[in-house]
């Protein structure tokens, strides 16, 4: 009788499949919550330090703010001078380096040196590119840049200030100068109905062009020279 043969692959032996233990997989595990935690402590770090640089600029704009709100006349005065458009607003972007630096947020100037002068009260209409710009940074993303640009039509001045950030609900707009409604909606409130004031007194008009998600364009219409009643004051509401 013939042997029964057995094939070699009958006797064929396979590794074992590879399984990873529990205490293979803990390392890695432990690694990435790391990690995780690691970048959460940098978000809240780059909050925090973008929250502070807010809180301390509003802190110097609300002292002008605070002096206007609390004037039983409720009146604003102008001390008119010829004032160098460049020159007033590269001093503007100078008030904020310390916040673009914080915040990450550029601030470009577009402005000709034949822009020329113009009539005008220096520290009112700083007041006013203040508001504006620390309303800009307030709306923008780390990275991005605020725009101020000057232009002149015949004898009207224009100021523009844009940002890229998430711009202003429809509903909102039509309140944003007003002078309490904002603030009781968590906007800028007076700060805002303090631009409107200001350039109203100088003769002037604001206007505002805000798409939701696209950014917001503030733009101060002025005269050339200060169009004012009387002594050089006005009563604001």
């Amino acid at each position: 009788a013939s042997a029964m043969r057995t094939t070699p692959s009958a006797h064929r032996s396979w590794p074992p499949s590879r399984r990873c233990s529990p205490t293979q997989g803990a390392p890695r595990l432990r690694a990435a919550a790391a990690t995780r935690r690691v970048a959460t402590c940098k978000l809240e770090e780059e909050r925090a330090r973008r929250r502070a640089a807010l809180e301390a600029s509003s802190a110097l704009l609300r002292v002008d703010v605070m002096d206007w709100d609390d004037d039983g006349a409720g009146e604003l005065a102008l001390d008119l001078r010829d004032v160098t458009i460049a020159g007033m607003l590269d001093a503007a972007k100078d008030r904020f380096v310390r916040d673009c630096v914080e915040l990450g947020v550029a601030i470009e100037i577009d402005c000709g040196s034949q822009i020329g002068l113009i009539r005008a009260d220096p520290h009112r209409l700083g007041q006013a590119l203040d508001h504006l710009l620390e309303n800009a940074l307030r709306q923008s993303p780390r990275g991005a840049i605020v725009t101020v640009t000057a232009g002149r039509a015949g004898s009207e001045i224009t100021l523009r200030v844009n940002d890229r950030g998430r711009g202003i609900p429809f509903h909102v707009q039509a309140h944003i100068f007003d002078r309490f409604i904002g603030r009781e909606q968590g906007g800028p409130g007076l700060a805002l109905a303090l631009v409107k004031a200001i350039v109203e007194l100088h003769g002037g008009w604001v206007a505002l062009e805000s798409e939701p998600g696209s950014g917001s364009t503030f733009t101060l219409h002025l005269p050339e020279e200060a169009i004012v009643d009387g002594p050089g004051q006005a009563e604001m509401f």
